[in-house]
């Protein structure tokens, strides 16, 4: 969304106060979760509400990682 509203309906206009918060407040909040780990120099941080969780179980499924690879091997443009 634009700071103006543009392409949203008016009274979305209205709530968006109450619904969604800055942008300034939700990349405050994910830097802060990086910058907790970044010493540790791993990959596949999960972020979740601002904050650091374990990665969701399926995530570290190996099937799971195999097949989307070959998914995405399909899908790759030569």
């Amino acid at each position: 969304m634009t700071d103006a509203g543009d392409g949203i309906p008016w009274f979305l206009r209205l709530l968006r106060p109450l619904i969604f918060k800055p942008a300034s407040v939700q990349a405050e909040k994910l830097v802060k979760a990086v910058d907790s780990v970044v010493s540790e120099k791993k990959t596949g941080l999960f972020i979740t509400q601002g904050y650091r969780k374990p990665n969701p179980a399926i995530a570290l499924n190996q099937k799971i990682q195999n097949d989307l690879g070959k998914l995405l091997d399909t899908l790759a443009v030569p």
